[in-house]
């Protein structure tokens, strides 16, 4: 109530690519981009990524969560609970979760 809504546009950056980017989640402190791709390089037909905000509100290079939460077959739909503490996602029509702190690693990589 009392917001303004802006006319929608594409992330800049790394985020997207020519491949196909879907479901994004913003965490609560607004600073981790969760969303799926089809990218090439990942472990299977659709992986979650990982972007984190830089200093100057960019979105950092995309990071593969990796073999935790990525497999042969597609891992999607991630979320985080809003103290931060766990992922949860889909993969073989389940719903599985993983500490958050799979993270920290990939927020090194990116610094």
């Amino acid at each position: 109530a009392g917001g303004t809504c802006s006319e929608p546009g594409p992330f800049e950056g790394a985020v997207n690519t020519e491949h196909r980017e879907w479901q994004a989640f913003v965490s609560a402190e607004g600073s981790i981009l969760l969303f799926d791709s089809d990218r090439p390089g990942g472990y299977g037909a659709a992986d979650v990524y990982v972007s984190f905000r830089q200093a100057d509100g960019s979105w950092g290079e995309p990071r593969n969560l990796g073999p935790e939460v990525n497999d042969e077959g597609n891992s999607w739909m991630a979320s985080m609970t809003a103290d931060g503490r766990f992922i949860f996602f889909s993969a073989h029509g389940a719903i599985f979760w993983v500490g958050a702190e799979i993270l920290d690693a990939l927020r090194k990589e990116g610094k």
